[in-house]
């Protein structure tokens, strides 16, 4: 599940701003909350855990060199551009032109869409700026994952010592080794198609968000049903995270 980075939120002792704002406040702070981890990453943890519900484990703040150079390590990735524009995508803010279809992406290329908006002259591909952003995201995060996955790439030493690399130089996580190792272990054995993505702007054909503008004229999102009101989209995270029924035979 993505969080829009344009959500308009009430940041623990920092007043009102959008949720991409969280993480440098946070920086600046020299201690947390038990139960948090310090710095940016504690703020963010603790900003989308009272508004969404979610309780944190673990985090990952990945850069944009180590997604580049992850997808570079597996030889690339290959995805499947559905857009409703007939010439596919095109953005000139990134360079990214690429036509529907099946499309093998470097890691340079995979960078370039998943930093994409659609919102330079002349874009098309992008209808909701955005939204397709994080789609296009989750699509190459899938993809990644499950190039990485493969035979191909854990039979081959060089590869994954170029994946340890990307991630061991650009990542920085509060996960120890051994739970790398078992979260690896675990994430590889699910397949693509048992993985859910969702936006909060299409849950279930429902949008439980809506355009907002700030007291200094800024565009942002807030939940559908109110600023501060959390309770729908509480619900829509409670229900991706608990069991599906099941049914007993008499």
């Amino acid at each position: 599940m993505s969080v829009p980075r344009d959500l308009y939120v009430d940041i623990p002792d920092h007043g009102y701003s959008k949720i991409n704002a969280t993480y440098e406040y946070g920086q600046a702070e020299k201690f947390s909350e038990a139960g948090y981890a310090y710095g940016g990453m504690g703020l963010l943890e603790k900003t989308v855990s009272q508004k969404f519900g979610i309780d944190f484990n673990y985090y990952a703040l990945i850069n944009y060199t180590a997604f580049r150079d992850a997808v570079n390590a597996v030889g690339g990735v290959t995805v499947t551009i559905n857009s409703s524009d007939k010439r596919g995508l095109y953005d000139p803010n990134t360079a990214t032109r690429l036509p529907n279809g099946s499309v093998t992406l470097t890691g340079q290329q995979a960078l370039d869409l998943a930093r994409s908006r659609g919102d330079g002259y002349g874009s098309y591909g992008f209808p909701q700026s955005d939204f397709s952003r994080t789609q296009n995201q989750q699509m190459i995060l899938l993809a990644l994952k499950g190039k990485a996955a493969q035979m191909s790439t854990v039979a081959n030493p060089q590869k994954l010592s170029e994946l340890a690399d990307a991630i061991g130089n650009n990542v920085r996580t509060d996960l120890k080794i051994g739970e790398m190792q078992t979260l690896y272990k675990d994430v590889k054995a699910i397949d693509n198609s048992n993985i859910k993505t969702v936006n909060l702007n299409s849950f279930q054909g429902k949008n439980l968000l809506m355009g907002y503008t700030t007291k200094n004229g800024q565009s942002a999102l807030i939940p559908s049903a109110g600023i501060d009101d959390y309770d729908r989209i509480q619900a829509a995270v409670e229900s991706l995270l608990s069991p599906p029924a099941t049914t007993q035979s008499q």
